[in-house]
């Protein structure tokens, strides 16, 4: 009996305390934080947050602009400021800033494209004109991360019900006018408020255009204290504006012009403040809106910012058990059993099947919820490059979850144009270039199929059309078929000096099958066919027939988990192929070739080595001129001139070493040296390990826009040696045979 009075005079004190604390919370002002937006800088915000929890400053509302919008929906969102913290820590820029999954994941069918000197940035070509996307990136990564981190948290579509109550400020593209965001899609809400003009493309909500609210109302004091704040915290990290020497990318440019309309809108707000209001302003000066690399460096700035107004901070000051219960409240995180998904509904706007984009998916109903193979699926779908943003949405339910698909088509899809630019300047030997124009027409049918005409002018001339259709929903199996008429010429060497250019004139076509296996491999075979004259342009060559008639089978087996093909950091490539040359199947000739390559590549920091490893073989040593394997050139024996070896067999090692020398996401420039080995021999009798020719080059290189760029210095035995400037890729080639 006395126990039980105990306990009812403890729960009784309980409920009187909690009380008490529940009316001081009432009595006291509400306090709302504005913060601005500011690019990269967005870590101050956490540095000032750091300092209100030190202070036991509660928040009641939060507005948020831009940069200010994703820490401020985050923190409103219930996540801690470690969690935020890491959350910002473990942004890869360079990544995020590319809408592309990452390349070992993309369809094979994409990774073939990597081998053409076509440049992978196409405008689209529709109803007879040029249309361009809206902005340089489309942000479907962007908008990843904030699934990730804010939907666990937001299943409510009003964000009064967040922890904290929130706003977020977008700017009408079309009005110009500030659209402040309180309820509906949270995560597409805060892409929409970081749109920066002309880098990021607008998001449409509500059927409005929405772009980076710094334009409108870069400060939200005024969202804020509608919101019903008695006093509102200020957080400005609004850049200054640049100067003329900082005027140097794309980025500083889109930079700049969002800086020179937020500095009005902000100066505006901050005259609205009354005495009681504080204004926290940390010294950023030194730090870009654009410099991804340093977003947590602005953190410490941010806190030394807001300790400068520590006294007016106490006076807001929270007692310690209130704080406790507010901060329990805000962290509160509502128990979600494991969920299996009920239902995958896809809201298909795209001229390709339904059947096609869930097969693509990974996951199916009865799954437990897994947000990261969820992610992993709409990146499978998205690496299509039919879409402009694909997104998704998991709606918990009481029998289970359903997950909600969306797919944007490309505004300036389906159709595009191609550009392509290849260069080899040896300044010895001569200069090889070749023009490439393309039209590709995607979406020709539910399952896929694209096909593309292209015409080439240069070393190679002509015109060729490509048809491509998969059989099959998820395109793992496929039918191609290829037409071509045009010249290509050749240069030809005895002795280390050139020797005679030829010209091939003629016209042929390729038929294959084959299966693409999983998004790393391909299997294939065909027959292909090709009638031809050769004439001698420049020089001597004893051509006893000139014509040219070659008919193969030929079968390829390829292996394919490079991260990039220009400058790849990790991976591995691998190809094996045959080509069986009948005269059943129209050649003039009876022979079989057999050739391989490998490529495997390691970094260590800044630092890679990429090994290569590439041989072919003629099993009679009876192939015809245009058939042999050539041998020469930038990353095939530098030193040498292109094509200066040709025979019946091949075989070439290197060992090729580059270290990145800047962060640009744009422009990355490397430097770096290899070392080769390899000859070409014209019987197999000949073929000796003893009769290695060596050779090395050094280089700066560039990935840029229109592919690898290359200004090198080959060195190989006896002295000889060439300068090169290559655009192009010459240490991951596709083959060694001149009709390939």
């Amino acid at each position: 009996m006395q126990k039980a009075a105990l306990l009812f005079c403890a729960g009784l004190v309980f409920l009187l305390a909690t009380t008490l604390h529940a009316r001081e919370a009432e009595h006291r002002p509400k306090i709302g934080l504005a913060l601005s937006g500011g690019g990269t800088k967005a870590g101050a915000h956490i540095g000032v947050l750091r300092v209100l929890e030190e202070n036991h400053v509660p928040i009641d509302y939060i507005a948020g602009t831009s940069a200010g919008a994703i820490i401020g929906s985050l923190y409103a969102a219930g996540l801690t400021l470690d969690e935020i913290e890491a959350a910002i820590a473990g942004i890869d820029w360079e990544d995020m800033l590319q809408d592309a999954p990452p390349r070992r994941d993309l369809p094979f069918r994409r990774k073939r494209d990597d081998f053409s000197y076509l440049v992978k940035y196409r405008p689209g070509y529709n109803n007879g004109s040029i249309e361009l996307p809206m902005g340089l990136i489309q942000g479907q990564k962007v908008t990843q991360f904030f699934r990730r981190y804010l939907q666990p948290h937001s299943v409510s579509q009003d964000f009064d019900a967040l922890p904290i109550p929130l706003r977020v400020v977008a700017t009408d593209l079309v009005s110009g006018q500030a659209v402040v965001i309180g309820s509906g899609d949270l995560p597409l809400a805060v892409r929409a408020s970081m749109s920066i003009p002309v880098l990021f493309a607008p998001v449409e909500i509500d059927g409005r255009r929405l772009i980076d609210g710094g334009p409108s109302n870069n400060l939200p004091i005024d969202v804020v204290r509608q919101m019903g704040a008695d006093i509102v915290i200020a957080v400005d990290i609004t850049a200054p504006l640049l100067a003329e020497n900082g005027l140097d990318s794309v980025l500083a440019v889109a930079d700049q012009m969002t800086n020179i309309l937020t500095q009005r809108t902000v100066q505006d707000r901050v005259a609205t403040l009354t005495p009681d209001d504080i204004l926290i302003r940390p010294n950023l000066e030194e730090f870009g809106g654009m410099d991804f690399d340093s977003t947590l460096d602005v953190i410490e700035p941010g806190e030394s910012a807001a300790r400068e107004v520590q006294p007016a901070l106490a006076m807001l000051s929270m007692d310690p058990e209130n704080y406790r219960v507010y901060v329990r409240a805000r962290l509160a995180r509502p128990g979600s059993p494991e969920q299996t998904i009920r239902a995958i509904n896809i809201n298909n706007r795209s001229s390709i099947s339904t059947e096609s984009i869930r097969s693509r998916l990974g996951f199916e109903v009865g799954d437990v919820v897994d947000q990261n193979e969820i992610e992993q699926g709409i990146a499978h779908v998205y690496g299509l490059e039919l879409f402009e943003r694909i997104d998704y949405r998991i709606v918990p339910g009481e029998s289970g979850t359903d997950v909600m698909v969306d797919t944007y088509p490309r505004p300036w899809g389906p159709n595009y144009l191609q550009f392509g630019l290849e260069l080899s300047e040896d300044f010895s030997q001569g200069s090889n270039f070749n023009i490439g124009i393309a039209y590709l027409q995607t979406e020709v049918n539910s399952m896929g199929g694209e096909w593309r005409a292209q015409f080439d002018f240069g070393e190679r001339q002509g015109f060729s059309l490509d048809w491509y259709q998969p059989v099959s929903y998820r395109s793992q199996y496929f039918v191609e078929a290829e037409a071509l008429i045009g010249r290509r010429n050749f240069r030809f060497f005895e002795q280390g000096e050139a020797q005679a250019d030829v010209r091939i004139d003629g016209w042929g076509g390729t038929l294959s099958a084959g299966t693409e296996i999983g998004r790393y491999g391909e299997f294939r075979l065909g027959w292909s066919r090709y009638t031809g004259n050769a004439k001698v342009s420049v020089g001597t060559l004893d051509i006893p027939d000139p014509s040219v008639e070659a008919g193969e089978f030929f079968t390829a087996l390829t292996y394919d988990r490079m991260d990039n093909p220009n400058f790849p950091r990790h991976g591995a490539a691998a190809t094996v192929s045959g080509h069986f040359s009948r005269s059943a199947a129209g050649a003039d000739a009876d022979f079989e070739q057999i050739s391989g390559s490998l490529f495997a590549v390691r970094s260590f920091g800044d630092n890679s080595i990429l090994a290569r490893l590439e041989g072919g073989t003629t099993l009679n040593d009876d192939a015809p001129l245009q058939s042999q394997f050539l041998l020469g050139g930038l990353g095939r024996l530098s030193g040498y001139p292109a094509n200066r070896f040709a025979g019946q067999h091949f075989g070439v090692a290197s060992l090729t070493a580059y270290r990145r020398l800047n962060r640009n996401l744009w422009l990355p420039v490397y430097a770096g040296f290899s070392l080769e080995a390899g000859n070409a021999w014209d019987t197999r009798d000949l073929v000796d390990i003893d009769d290695l020719r060596f050779a090395g080059a050094a280089y700066a290189g560039a990935d840029t826009p229109l592919g690898p760029l290359y200004l090198a210095f080959g060195l190989a035995e006896h002295g000889e040696n060439t300068i090169y400037l290559y655009l192009g890729n010459p240490f991951v080639s596709e083959g060694a045979r001149p009709l390939d």
